[in-house]
């Protein structure tokens, strides 16, 4: 991992890197021991010439709660609908930054309040009908608007207008450098004014955009389906015809497809299993550095987690380094902090310590009685996080509480999360945008749409600089206010960081060009089958 001011992120962690990373922990480990991970054992090399056509099994662990860029939250639907929309600006190829997309070319007045974009021309959403800059402007519009959760990204924006026939200006109220990073977000992306205000429901329900894939089918709960659209604008791509997406929730059952042939692609392969599906003669693992923190969300609601002393306990009786290396196989980082890892990160801020007798002292002085119950949710299907809270249950136990870990399903934990149903609960969150203030705000801006990540988190410290950090003009001023804020969030403690990991994907032997990027998606319109 880079030190602060560097790419956090990286390129695609290569085989022969997984082998060394992982070599260390594993070793001793059942799992490592039986199973051989040469090269030799690996697909055979294939032609690196792509080839157009085909169908795709893709297992999925997250179902799609919605297709409307501007109403959902979930990973479940924000990975999709990167694929079915696109944005004025997307990710750059290392994570670092954006680069044009529907935009191709934009710039900016020299007092930083006003940007004029130029459009792509020729672009078409995938019902043939042309994409204009009305369409951009309604598109934004909706993006800052009332309905759209992820409005507070686009605040300083006052006026968004066409100004010719293939160009859109945006006016801000102040310079506001992050804006560049937030316009690659999945709620701007570009939707057709017509089709979404003649019938909302409708166009929610059939989506339309201008990205490579269309939605050809969507059963809730089982599969969805997508199709090439053969009105992108990227000449030759998508290269796959078709892409089936199979809810596959448990890790076992998803695995298991994956090595009987029935998918090509399984997303969050469980670190337990990453090291034999790379020694298996068919198949291998994708490890793509990314913008999440895995961590247990503290419910200020509660009685018992209100308390700071109680919070920075139950961080101090964990054995986090135990976890990244026995249970992530090394495949991840301990985190000292409570946001994902990204631009402006030190690592300076220390992480919590494992320490049991701290833990007491300080549940002692907050007059926390031995034996309190403390629940703790997490995903049934999810081996990794099972696996973690089991750590998790020895170490509070050890700490003189009473831990109960509670079993639910992915959707009833997402349910549960967002409802705040839950005293403590095991969970991930990843970054949606390259700017690295997004999940500060997401966490500790006293307006935060996600009431502070879920956690209900109120600190008039950390609200106050995550206010005032992203107007800082230089980059150097920015990363000491990320800093500071990194800081104040492990004092605070809503969270217990467990670690930084990457995305761990299963590949069969004819997947080839697939990634993920930082904010953890994938593009499969480079992705193609070797034949």
């Amino acid at each position: 991992m880079d030190s602060a001011g560097t790419d956090p992120r990286g390129h695609l962690i290569t085989r022969a890197r997984f082998l060394r990373l992982a070599a260390g922990s594993v070793a001793g480990l059942a799992v490592g021991a039986q199973t051989s991970c040469s090269p030799a054992n690996g697909p055979s090399p294939q032609d690196d010439t792509p080839v157009r056509g085909g169908e795709l099994t893709f297992a999925r662990s997250q179902d799609p709660l919605g297709l409307d860029p501007v109403s959902v939250t979930d990973n479940g639907s924000i990975f999709l609908l990167y694929n079915v929309f696109d944005t004025l600006v997307t990710i750059n190829a290392d994570s670092t930054g954006v680069s044009p997309a529907l935009a191709a070319s934009w710039t900016t007045s020299a007092d930083g309040t006003h940007y004029v974009f130029t459009l792509r021309s020729g672009v078409r959403f995938s019902d043939g009908t042309p994409m204009t800059a009305a369409d951009v402007v309604f598109s934004l519009d909706r993006a800052r608007g009332p309905d759209s959760a992820y409005a507070f990204l686009f605040a300083h924006i006052t006026h968004v207008g066409a100004t010719a026939a293939g160009t859109v200006e945006v006016v801000v109220d102040r310079p506001y450098p992050p804006l560049i990073d937030n316009l690659s977000l999945f709620a701007a992306g570009i939707v057709p004014r017509a089709a979404v205000q003649r019938d909302p429901a409708a166009f929610a329900a059939a989506p339309v955009g201008t990205g490579p894939f269309r939605v050809a089918s969507l059963v809730r709960g089982q599969e969805v389906v997508l199709a090439r659209n053969e009105h992108y604008w990227k000449p030759g791509r998508p290269y796959l015809d078709r892409i089936a997406m199979p809810y596959v929730p448990d890790d076992t059952a998803r695995m298991l497809k994956l090595q009987a042939g029935e998918a090509q692609l399984a997303e969050s392969v469980p670190r337990a299993e990453a090291e034999r599906l790379r020694g298996h003669p068919e198949l291998d693992v994708s490890v793509d550095e990314a913008f999440q923190l895995d961590a247990v969300f503290f419910n200020y609601n509660t009685a018992l987690l209100a308390d700071r002393r109680v919070r920075q306990a139950l961080c101090h009786a964990v054995d986090v380094e135990g976890i990244n290396r026995s249970v992530y196989y090394g495949l991840g980082a301990v985190a000292n902090g409570v946001t994902p890892k990204m631009r402006g990160w030190s690592p300076d801020v220390r992480a919590y310590r494992y320490d049991p007798a701290a833990a007491r002292q300080l549940l002692a002085r907050a007059g926390i009685p031995a034996g309190t119950e403390l629940p703790l949710l997490v995903n049934s299907g999810d081996a990794t996080a099972v696996t973690t809270a089991q750590v998790i249950e020895q170490g509070w136990r050890t700490a003189g509480l009473h831990p109960v870990i509670q079993q639910v399903d992915f959707a009833t934990l997402v349910q549960r999360l967002q409802a705040q149903d839950f005293v403590a609960l095991l969970a991930f969150e990843t970054a949606d945008v390259p700017s690295p203030w997004e999940m500060p705000q997401l966490t500790f801006a006293s307006d935060s749409p996600t009431k502070g990540m879920y956690t209900s988190v109120r600190n008039s410290m950390l609200s106050d600089a995550v206010a005032a950090g992203p107007l800082h003009l230089t980059p150097a001023e920015q990363e000491r206010a990320l800093q500071a804020v990194q800081q104040l969030g492990m004092d605070e403690a809503p969270l217990l960081p467990i670690s930084f990991p990457p995305t761990v994907t299963g590949l069969g032997a004819d997947v080839q060009g697939f990634r993920a990027v930082g904010t953890a998606w994938w593009r499969l319109e480079d992705v193609w089958l070797a034949r």
